[in-house]
């Protein structure tokens, strides 16, 4: 099922909202009023309630009185929910009424806003740990909600969602919009609560959010839209997702509620609009579609990059200065990086600042580094000896690497390091247009490969019209740059740069690594390929130099992913036996390859851990031989489980089908030589595609690029 658009309407009367602060009575001569932009006349009327605005003020009937007779359907005494009531009026008589409380000295707490177009209450109300609750007028067709929001912090887990009854429970709402605990905003679709674009929401700063809701039969589905009040687009958070299981068949909502359990947040210009109902249209079988034939790809010749070399007393990347103390032969690398034949003598680095933004040569493979003293010293502890920005002037030797660091201003958690550069120090000049060597650990420092290498008939060229493709700008931009890798557990996500992933989480960066992965294989020019391929082999051969020193990117939960595929792509177009010996799965070197298995008997005999609640069922002898996922498969086969919510299974199988679908477009399917992997991609997949499935990964679904191309090219590459 999909919706046309619908184009916005609005109400045609007037709607006004009074809320009053919690206390024991709504006693207007307690309260404070104020009035904004109240006139204009839209008639009066009868709001459902019995009575009319003219019982409001007329004879003995004091507002006071008329609130407390009102047949409203919510708390008429204010009591510890807030009260309410919704009415429909002709506003010049209420305006009148309430500017003579105004005029009188009495005090209300009442704001009343009048915008005949796009009826809003400011509620300016703080919700903290008890549930709030607003009523709107009964919605029984399609309508829009819009509220602004401020969260106390970065991490409250705030619900804001429509309900047909007073909300006292989460189980109460229909479609519901949360500020997550995690720094996310995500929408509640069915079972769970997922985000079809990710945003990150920012305490203290307003949020304007935007709920589209569609009742009716075939519908009950909503749509939810964010952006700060300083943006100018919004993010769709979610499209088309489904009611709150416990009520996918309400017919009406006339209430909103909040919540939150951690922190607090502000609730202000709460509106309510009618829009248009969409047209449902039924969806139709798939079509047969002929095989996919690569059309050709016409484009300028392929050139490859002219690398620079020549004399030079320092050598500049990315915002880092390495001054030298004399002229030295130097010159960049194919994807910008420096080299200068040594041994030479730094005299000065730029970014060195004491115990932060630190430089250290030739990294190992290990949690403890010299880069900035505010790691966790029990994760990331810091060593200042270490740190070779501390001992100026330095002389290097010939094959080294520098590897210095811009650490942000102040303390952060994610993105502390907020880039690295690397600076080779070689016994002789490279040829134009090579590669970097990996910079990891001791050892030569000589090319192997350089653009000349690279074979573009290994890529495919498939058609991309129809996919929802990312933009090679944006990630020509992130991998310029050094996806720097060193401590290869969980706790390396604390030293990842943002522009590997906001969070340093292992899962996003997969996303990105699956993208290129994908991208390189559609029908842009070579020449438009070129950068971004250059960028990806360079992360690739940085990663086959981990491999080559015995790193592994250990199966812990969501925090290793990504590694795979760019070793893939490189291994694939410079077509070396060696690189595609590293990524091969008895080396036993990445999380997708470590967390993934057929069953065996010895999985049907194995016991599984409890204690932390999480649910892991076993497997029984029918399962013998399915493909299947466990959190740390190779080192505790313990924690899998035979379930489709197992934790982190949702996580770590939507980042499996663009590498696997990468490797099989290039070749390399029998080089990784773990075939679980690939039967198990196709199984989430399909499973995550079917009709049986049960929105187990509606959190971390797989990327719709990635669906996209799987369902597009999966018999083009085979």
């Amino acid at each position: 099922m999909f919706l046309k658009q619908p184009k916005k309407a609005f109400l045609s009367h007037l709607i006004i909202l009074i809320l009053c602060s919690a206390q024991s009575a709504c006693d207007l001569s307690q309260l404070d009023v104020t009035i904004k932009k109240v006139g204009g006349d839209t008639g009066s009327g009868d709001s459902g309630t019995g009575k009319n605005c003219g019982d409001m003020v007329s004879g003995a009937k004091t507002f006071q009185n008329f609130y407390n007779s009102a047949s409203v359907p919510y708390d008429q005494t204010c009591g510890n929910a807030q009260a309410q009531l919704v009415e429909e009026c002709n506003d010049g008589v209420l305006s009148n009424y309430l500017n003579a409380i105004l005029a009188s000295g009495k005090s209300t707490d009442c704001v009343v806003l009048d915008n005949p177009n796009s009826p809003v209450v400011v509620t300016g109300d703080t919700i903290a740990n008890q549930w709030f609750n607003l009523p709107i007028t009964s919605q029984t067709a399609s309508f829009r909600l819009s509220f602004d929001v401020k969260a106390s912090a970065s991490n409250i887990d705030l619900v804001v969602g429509l309900a047909d009854q007073s909300v006292t429970s989460y189980s109460h709402m229909a479609p519901i919009v949360r500020l997550a605990s995690n720094g996310n905003i995500d929408a509640r679709n069915g079972s769970s609560y997922s985000a079809d674009a990710g945003m990150v929401y920012v305490g203290g700063t307003t949020y304007n959010i935007q709920m589209e809701v569609h009742l009716g039969a075939g519908l009950n589905i909503y749509s939810v839209f964010a952006k700060s009040n300083d943006a100018a687009n919004y993010v769709k958070i979610s499209d088309g997702y489904s009611f709150r299981s416990e009520n996918a068949d309400v017919s009406s909502l006339y209430n909103l509620g909040a919540y939150t359990s951690i922190g607090s947040a502000q609730l202000s210009n709460v509106a309510v609009e009618s829009i248009a109902q969409p047209e449902v249209i039924v969806d139709q079988p798939p079509a047969v579609e002929p095989p996919i034939v690569e059309p050709p790809v016409v484009g300028p010749p392929v050139v490859p990059p002219v690398t620079n070399s020549g004399n030079c007393s320092q050598a500049i990347r990315h915002g880092i200065t390495w001054k030298f103390n004399g002229t030295y032969t130097c010159g960049t690398y194919a994807n910008g990086d420096n080299w200068v034949v040594g041994p030479v003598t730094i005299t000065s680095i730029s970014s060195a600042s004491g115990d932060t933004s630190g430089s250290m040569l030739n990294p190992g493979i290990t949690r403890t580094q010299g880069f900035d003293s505010r790691f966790s010293a029990t994760y990331n502890p810091y060593n200042a000896a270490l740190n070779v920005a501390k001992n100026l002037p330095l002389t290097v030797a010939s094959n080294s690497s520098l590897v210095s660091s811009i650490s942000a201003s102040a303390y952060q958690k994610w993105g502390l390091i907020q880039s690295f550069s690397v600076l080779t120090v070689v016994s002789s000049a490279p040829q134009s247009g090579s590669f970097r060597p990996g910079y990891t650990g001791s050892g030569s420092r000589a090319s192997k490969w350089t653009v000349n290498d690279l074979d573009f008939s290994r890529l495919k060229k498939l058609p991309s019209a129809g996919l929802s493709v990312p933009s090679i700008s944006t990630y020509e931009n992130d991998f310029e740059k050094t996806w720097f890798e060193m401590d290869l557990t969980w706790t390396g996500r604390y030293m990842h740069a943002p522009y590997q992933a906001t969070n340093g989480y292992g899962k996003d960066m997969a996303i990105k690594t699956g993208d290129v992965a994908l991208m390189l294989n559609l029908d842009f020019t070579d020449a438009q390929k070129m950068k971004l391929l250059i960028e990806f082999v360079q992360y690739g051969i940085d990663i086959a130099r981990i491999r080559e020193l015995g790193g592994r990117w250990y199966d812990t939960g969501g925090h290793n992913p990504g590694r795979l595929a760019p070793l893939v792509i490189a291994a694939a177009v410079l077509n070396d036996a060696g690189l595609k010996s590293l990524m091969n799965a008895n080396g036993a070197g990445f999380s997708e390859t470590l967390q993934t298995f057929y069953v065996s008997q010895t999985d049907v005999n194995q016991s599984h851990y409890t204690a932390d609640g999480r649910p892991r069922l076993p497997y029984t002898s029918a399962d013998i031989g399915m493909p299947e996922w466990g959190e740390t498969h190779s080192d505790n086969p313990t924690r899998d489980g035979n379930n489709w919510n197992a934790s982190y299974r949702d996580i770590c199988g939507g980042q499996m089908t663009a590498p696997t679908m990468a490797a099989r477009c290039v070749g390399m399917r029998s080089s990784i030589n773990h075939e679980a992997l690939f039967d198990y991609a196709e199984r989430h997949l399909n499973y995550e595609q079917s009709g049986s499935y049960g929105g187990e990964f509606n959190y971390n679904p797989t990327p719709a690029f990635h669906k996209q191309f799987y369902n597009k090219f999966k018999g083009a590459c085979p």
